[in-house]
């Protein structure tokens, strides 16, 4: 726990860093797959929680940060047409 920063009872921060560059793409629709499980099954899960997704290859992408009841599967793997150039240890830095 950071200095100064109280955790809330039932609250949850969930933060995925994922590689979509080419040595992945052979695993690209288990992992798409398994990450929408995943996110099916936290919605399960009693309490809130929020879900930011990364990805990255050559860049660094914020593809979204949402409460995770409200995300919907099939937002992972592609680029967007908006892209966020970021460090990859940002993420790490930003959520703890």
């Amino acid at each position: 726990m950071r200095m100064g920063v109280i955790m809330k009872d039932g609250f949850t921060r969930l933060a995925l860093v994922l590689d979509r560059s080419g040595s992945m793409a052979s695993i690209e629709e288990a992992t798409v797959a398994g990450v929408n499980r995943f996110i099916e099954e936290q919605k399960q899960v009693p309490g809130t929680a929020t879900l930011k997704l990364v990805q990255f290859d050559d860049v660094f992408e914020e593809v979204f940060d949402t409460p995770i009841a409200r995300e919907k599967p099939g937002r992972i793997g592609k680029k967007t047409e908006k892209t966020i150039c970021k460090p990859v240890g940002q993420e790490e830095n930003q959520s703890g």
